[in-house]
């Protein structure tokens, strides 16, 4: 049985000639392209909209022409009632090629599965008379086609089509589509919540509460958070079937508060604090004063004599024109002092002015200034139109680095939605229909930024995978996603979990599925400073729903425990990082085998949603565990800038556990270059092949501890098969950590050489200068080789550079205790930062003239060396760490940092 949606109809009869009240004559019929053969009735994954949505007079198609085109590979339902005005002992019968299902009054009466050619299959049912809801299941493999219900009337003995006057569906409702082929149940193999299907329960690390007192069903359209804890929320009933009826004339919009949304649920009291509002799609606190998005005006709620009611409605900001039902004010979100809102364009559906004039993807023509974003200043309620190209922005969102964001739905101009990182006077891809119509004789208004190149999104939001209906975005305020932001769903219900990052100044990022399990689609939701996340729902007729839900409110509250996850996924040169939330099991994340990696892009175009072009499945070529088991890095040949790459890990933690979600969909606009990457990655190599230093693992660890602080990673290894061109693309700079003796061979040198030749960074401690005596270059790269030390002594260094930053930090003379090397002669085109004060112990073969450690650029690449870090002491001495740290940070072409203690 296909999982979808179930027509709900009331028991009513209609007059003569006449479709019940909401109703009108014919059944839905909805086609889903498959692709690909099928032997029964499969299951549709949940959250995917079909290819064509359409009323059907009557259920009689033998041609391509009746099934939208489609010849082969598909799958229709058919919603609707028959309409049964004599009761009595009725004959219905189902033609079919291939399979079918019939439901009436939500039983199967008729079941026809399998491939077969057009068989016919009989029954008989009482029928009173009245509305009984129908739903025919019916998929079609290859060959001929055919779906056909025919009955026997108590009066008749004769089979004939059931006519289309008996058939009925509801009238009126929006249709969402998107193209391309639809995935089934079981049919990539091993599917499960999270893993090519969507999540089924609450997150592990919240628990839910509904908050809504008995009897009250917000269909929540706006929601904010005030500083003193009430929770506001504005709602009211979408207008489905407005593109018949035309915008609403009478104002159903109402505005509530909740004082203590913290509280058990049976305590909340929800407060009705302003009414008479046209649509109110937007709603933001602003220093304790509410202000309100409607229709045609945002609006500031006035309570003057302090009884808790909102009596005086004052305009802050009006002029723009809401004409077409599907006009509305989105928003609202404030940023210095100033209110963001977007404002949606027209849909005209199957209507004769469609037909008359021509319109194309729904998309009719509009008056000025809509699908755009607006500014208003509260002090001088000044308006700017600050950005445009938009078709339904129903998300709003401050980002992490403060940038207004803005979500947008699937449609015209818009092949799946997305996720815009916005820059003023930029324009995003919807262009508005400037054909002509009732309203607009000479033709609608173009947006008022079509001139302006199309701006990519810096997310998009694959259809029917990860997001249908996107809706507003909040920041993650701590815990293991701290700045990732939640991201609410409608018609695929849930939440989303959304990590944005900046590539060479290019906004990008990935998507992950974050929890499902609430009542109702997410139209809205706010983020308390604990973490707490209040959720707002809504829902109307057709698809425009999560599971026929229209309604809801409820409460998210952190419970502690830590769900194994994907993190983090960003992108690297060549590749990405892959973060989770829990240490990885054995060496699964070095494994290719477990990760599926696929790229495809999309093209915009005036239909209606668009297909994924140009997929392709790539391949995993090099993998890097972190030391810690926590990610890994990954290199990818064929990463292609301006595709989405979805990304599929098939992993268990060490505690046995399966990823919560396995998936993350990544935009990819801009690749980053392999020494301009915005997370600095060190690879910690120290490999020996001589005397081993008893300091090697407290320095692995030590230098973990300061990437940890300082925020970059860090991957330790001796496996010199990590010397590729593929492997080091993936860092920034290379530490050699008391290597000894030959550690590479000729293939590995060669592409290290090449790694310091296209930017890359060395860093040497103590015996890496003890290392590799038969390979020039590298001698010239770590500027000396070891000749013999004393033992191990205090000295004082004598700090000659103060503002290098790995020796800004030191003082004039600086003591410590280490072996201190001599070399076979001194150190040549090189910086020196330090030396030794060989007065200050015995052994120096450099009297008067000691460098201990320098500095130097060679073959467009840098290099730093310190002969310090013999002890295990030297891996936790603050002034000694500050060094390295700052060695490193100058390898890799980064601003110094201070502070280098281990945690």
């Amino acid at each position: 049985m296909i999982n979808t949606l179930s027509l709900v109809v009331a028991l009513c009869t209609a007059g003569a000639g006449n479709p019940p009240a909401g109703h009108e004559f014919g059944v839905t019929q909805r086609i889903y392209d498959i692709g690909h053969p099928m032997g029964r009735l499969p299951t549709l994954v949940e959250g995917q909209t079909p290819n064509v949505d359409r009323v059907a007079p009557g259920i009689d198609w033998t041609n391509p022409s009746d099934f939208g085109g489609l010849t082969d590979f598909f799958v229709v339902e058919v919603l609707g009632a028959l309409l049964i005005e004599e009761g009595g002992v009725y004959g219905i019968a189902m033609e079919s090629d291939d399979g079918s299902r019939l439901w009436i009054n939500g039983s199967v009466v008729i079941d026809h599965d399998g491939i077969h050619p057009t068989l016919r299959k009989e029954t008989e049912i009482e029928l009173q008379a009245g509305l009984h809801p129908l739903r025919i299941d019916y998929f079609e493999n290859d060959g001929q086609q055919s779906l056909r219900l025919l009955w026997r009337t108590p009066a008749s003995q004769t089979w004939e089509t059931v006519p289309p006057a008996a058939l009925v569906t509801k009238v009126g409702l929006t249709p969402v589509t998107s193209p391309g082929p639809k995935r089934l149940m079981g049919a990539a193999g091993a599917m499960r919540p999270g893993s090519g299907m969507p999540l089924e329960g609450v997150h592990p690390s919240f628990a839910v509460n509904t908050i809504r007192p008995e009897g009250f069903e917000p269909q929540v359209s706006a929601m904010s958070l005030a500083g003193d804890g009430t929770l506001y929320l504005a709602t009211f009933s979408p207008n489905q079937d407005g593109w018949r009826d035309g915008v609403r004339t009478k104002p159903d919009g109402v505005v509530w508060a909740i004082d203590n949304p913290r509280a058990a649920p049976h305590d909340i009291v929800v407060r009705k604090v302003a009414e008479g509002l046209f649509e109110p799609a937007g709603l933001c606190v602003v220093d304790g004063v509410v202000y309100v998005s409607q229709r045609n005006e945002i609006t500031r709620l006035r309570d003057d004599d302090g009884d808790g009611w909102f009596e005086k409605h004052d305009p802050v900001a009006r002029g723009w024109i809401s004409d077409n039902y599907h006009h509305f004010t989105f928003g609202l979100v404030e940023r210095d002092g100033s209110l963001y809102a977007a404002l949606s364009t027209s849909i005209f559906i199957d209507s004769a002015e469609a037909h008359k004039f021509g319109y194309v993807g729904l998309n009719g023509p509009n008056p000025r200034n809509r699908g755009t974003l607006l500014k208003v200043d509260l002090a001088t309620r000044q308006i700017e139109y600050i950005a445009g190209g938009f078709r339904t922005p129903n998300g709003l969102g401050i980002g992490p680095r403060g940038q207004i964001l803005v979500s947008d739905n699937q449609g015209a101009w818009k092949p799946t939605s997305c996720i815009y990182a916005i820059e003023p006077g930029a324009f995003y891809g919807h262009y508005n229909a400037t054909a002509k119509g009732t309203l607009y004789p000479t033709g609608g208004f173009a947006g008022p930024f079509e001139s302006k190149p199309v701006s990519p999104p810096a997310l998009w939001l694959p259809h029917g995978e990860v997001s249908n209906s996107p809706t507003n975005m909040v920041v993650i305020p701590d815990g293991p996603f701290a700045g990732q932001m939640y991201l609410g769903e409608l018609t695929a219900g849930g939440i989303r979990r959304v990590l944005l990052e900046e590539v060479e100044g290019v906004t990008q990022g990935a998507v992950f599925r974050f929890t499902q399990g609430l009542e109702c689609g997410v139209n809205r939701l706010v983020v308390d400073d604990d973490g707490t996340i209040y959720i707002g729902g809504t829902g109307a007729g057709g698809n425009w729903n999560w599971r026929g839900t229209t309604f809801g409110l409820q409460r998210l509250t952190p419970t502690g425990s830590l769900a194994f996850e994907i993190a983090a996924v960003r992108a690297v040169a060549g590749g990405f990082h892959i973060e989770f939330t829990k240490p990885v099991h054995g060496e699964q994340l070095t494994d290719a085998s477990r990760y599926f990696i696929e790229q495809y892009r999309y093209e915009p175009s005036p239909e209606y949603g668009g297909p994924k072009l140009d997929v392709e499945r790539l391949s995993v070529e090099h993998m890097i565990q972190s030391t810690d088991s926590k990610s890994a890095w990954l290199t990818i040949p064929g990463l292609k800038e301006g595709h989405v790459v979805h990304v599929v890990a098939n992993i268990t933690s060490n505690e046995g556990d399966e990823l919560w979600s396995n998936e993350a969909w990544y935009t990819l606009n801009k690749q980053p270059a392999p020494t301009q990457r915005d997370r600095l990655a060190v690879l910690v190599y120290s490999r020996t092949a001589g005397f081993r230093h008893g300091s090697i693992e407290p320095g692995i660890e030590a230098l973990r501890k300061l990437g940890f602080q300082h925020g970059f990673d860090t991957v330790s290894t001796e496996n010199p098969a990590m010397f590729t061109d593929g492997s080091l693309a993936a860092f920034d700079v290379v530490v050699f950590l008391n290597t000894t003796g030959d550690v590479l061979d000729d293939e590995q040198q060669a592409a290290f050489e090449r790694f310091i030749q296209r930017g890359g960074g060395f860093v040497g401690i103590h015996s890496a200068s003890d290392t590799e005596y038969d390979w020039p270059w590298y001698g010239r790269l770590v500027g000396a080789y070891f000749a013999g030390h004393p033992p191990t002594q205090p000295a004082v260094v004598e700090v000659h550079d103060h503002e290098h930053c790995s020796t800004r930090h030191l003082p004039e003379r600086w003591g410590r205790n280490d072996e201190w090397y001599n070399f076979q002669k001194a150190p040549e085109h090189v910086n020196v930062l330090a030396t030794l004060d060989t007065s200050t112990y015995t052994g120096s073969a450099h009297a008067g003239n000691h460098p201990i450690a320098w500095y130097h650029e060679m073959d467009g690449g840098r290099a730093f060396y310190t002969a310090g870090g013999h002890t295990n002491e030297s891996f936790s001495e603050p002034e000694f760490l500050q060094h390295l740290l700052g060695g490193i940070l100058w390898a890799a072409r980064r601003e110094c940092q201070t502070g280098a203690t281990l945690p």
